[in-house]
């Protein structure tokens, strides 16, 4: 191979893994994102159906700091779709997952193949001919369409900042838990999801003044005894910080979702007795928690950032079909008609 230093600009690719795959027997899918072509690829070029393992592709961009712009925008962006889908992407952290010794690079840099480290993440790369990723490729499942995917990340990408938006941590939470195998990690890790959007909250000025009042009242209260009162009234000041289930009523409040607000609560509270060994639930009733666990935690992330991702949790009602109740994983069976 002759050795070249031609440069046509600059590229990104996007590496990430999927438990469920694509529904397509093609082997490349392109798309119009954000003024750039967009392609998406098995990295073993094997059919997008089989694959695990996938790569977003794009080239074309005049400088790096273009490049490194854009494929942070595509990054947020399909972690923001694959809640919409319930597809579940990890985009790990930009770090290589199988590499080659620099000697073998160079060697193969003399002879015009510029092989780059295999990147589980974001790569921004120098696009000359003869760039190719050292590389392994797994089989995957197939149940996403992809062209949603493209639809939803084309619409996002244009919504998206540089910056992710404050607390994005619980769309990272909620794509490990989608990807999870396990059940107990995709319930904790969908729940902590949105434990970080609601941890912080704070009681308002007039109901501090009210928390106070009733520690006054305690503290006079004749009859108890002086230790008593002090017992009592430091209980009543002890209210701070918010609750947990105050912080999740607030959140939903804020969001305009009150009416899932009895579906979630009886969610939390299962979850809570199943975390902490106050009861048992069989394998079968933990991994039947799982579909409104994450359906019920997507839409509260996905209303959060809607406020600096608009378009965020546009259409929800369409795509995500909430459980219309939440039955207990103990609640008894209903009881049979007189007959």
């Amino acid at each position: 191979m002759a050795k070249t230093d031609a440069s046509t600009g600059f590229g990104v690719r996007l590496r990430f893994r999927t438990t469920k795959g694509f529904t397509t027997k093609e082997t490349t899918l392109s798309a119009e994102i954000g003024g750039h072509q967009v392609t998406l690829v098995s990295p073993d070029g094997k059919p997008l159906r089989e694959g695990g393992w996938y790569c977003l592709r794009a080239a074309g961009f005049e400088t790096q700091d273009d490049a490194v712009a854009f494929g942070t925008r595509l990054n947020i962006a399909l972690q923001v779709t694959s809640l919409r889908r319930m597809l579940g992407v990890d985009v790990g952290s930009d770090r290589a997952t199988s590499s080659l010794g620099k000697a073998v690079y160079d060697a193969l840099a003399e002879r015009g193949a510029f092989v780059r480290p295999n990147i589980h993440g974001l790569d921004v790369f120098e696009d000359r001919p003869g760039t190719a990723w050292f590389s392994a490729s797994l089989q995957g499942s197939v149940s996403t369409n992809p062209v949603a995917i493209f639809n939803d990340i084309s619409a996002l990408v244009g919504a998206v900042g540089v910056s992710e938006p404050k607390k994005f941590d619980a769309v990272r939470l909620l794509n490990e838990a989608l990807v999870s195998s396990e059940a107990p990690a995709q319930l904790t890790l969908a729940i902590a999801a949105v434990e970080m959007l609601a941890q912080g909250g704070k009681w308002s000025g007039a109901q501090i003044e009210a928390i106070e009042r009733l520690a006054v009242t305690a503290e006079e209260d004749g009859s108890l005894s002086a230790f008593e009162q002090q017992e009592l009234a430091a209980a009543v000041r002890r209210v701070y910080p918010m609750g947990v289930m105050e912080g999740f009523r607030r959140l939903l409040a804020q969001l305009g979702l009150m009416e899932i607000w009895p579906r979630w609560r009886d969610l939390y509270s299962d979850r809570s007795r199943i975390l902490h060994g106050l009861a048992y639930a069989t394998p079968e009733e933990r991994v039947g928690m799982i579909a409104p666990a994450t359906l019920l935690s997507s839409r509260i992330v996905l209303t959060a950032l809607e406020a600096e991702i608009p378009g965020a949790a546009s259409e929800l009602d369409a795509i995500l079909h909430l459980p219309p109740v939440y039955k207990k994983f103990d609640s008894p069976p209903p009881c049979s008609p007189a007959p």
